[in-house]
């Protein structure tokens, strides 16, 4: 057994007390550059994003920043994930003041209003969440929960679970698809002014798909 001096025990725990300080201001600057990149989408949009540009903004050298991020694409699916964090937090909230008592439909219904809010205040973040490459790659596999973006496992568990609870004839990947499709869809037409938003039409089109039956 190793026997400590009590100046050798000072010096373990500075040396952890040091590294705990060093991983704690990698992870600050990791999260400080994460918020800049969703703030500039927000006001300018993905397609400018550079990670000279970044570096430069934070004072950091590219090099550094490669500490943080293998590259431009990894960057810029972590800034996906977490926006799309941001609006299944916005969906959570609204579930709770909705109360606890919801059903799957219920669940569509305020998952999909909270999209189409975000897309009437903030279009340009997303754009870059529902129609950028890097989004348009995660959804290949419409079937897979494994993903790291809250927002579209959620709403996968919630469309397998609104077909179980209608018995539906469609199945869960075509229903996924129909509802998403009309999401993206209708959130373009209200982003571009081409029709006012109206949030009976989400209720309705379930309502369609369900056969007007009560929930």
């Amino acid at each position: 057994m190793v026997k400590y001096t009590c100046k050798n025990r000072l010096t373990v725990i500075t040396y952890y007390c040091e590294v705990n300080i060093m991983d704690k201001r990698k992870n600050d600057t990791k999260e400080r550059i994460i918020q800049s990149v969703i703030n500039d989408i927000s006001q300018n949009g993905y397609d400018n994003i550079s990670l000279r540009d970044v570096a430069k903004k934070h004072n950091i050298t590219a090099t550094a920043l490669y500490k943080h991020f293998q590259g431009k694409d990894d960057l810029m699916n972590i800034v996906l994930a977490e926006v799309s964090h941001i609006v299944y937090k916005l969906y959570r909230t609204r579930k709770k003041d909705f109360g606890i008592d919801t059903t799957p439909k219920d669940d569509l219904l305020i998952i999909g209003k909270s999209i189409l809010n975000m897309f009437a205040e903030k279009p340009l973040l997303m754009d870059f969440l529902f129609f950028s490459p890097y989004a348009l790659s995660t959804y290949q596999d419409m079937e897979d929960l494994n993903t790291p973006f809250s927002l579209l496992k959620e709403y996968k568990i919630l469309i397998g679970q609104f077909v179980d609870e209608y018995n539906l004839a469609t199945d869960a990947k075509t229903l996924f698809i129909k509802l998403w499709s009309f999401i993206q869809g209708y959130s373009l037409l209200v982003t571009n002014k081409v029709v006012n938003y109206d949030e009976k039409l989400l209720e309705s089109t379930l309502n369609d798909i369900i056969g007007g039956r009560n929930r």
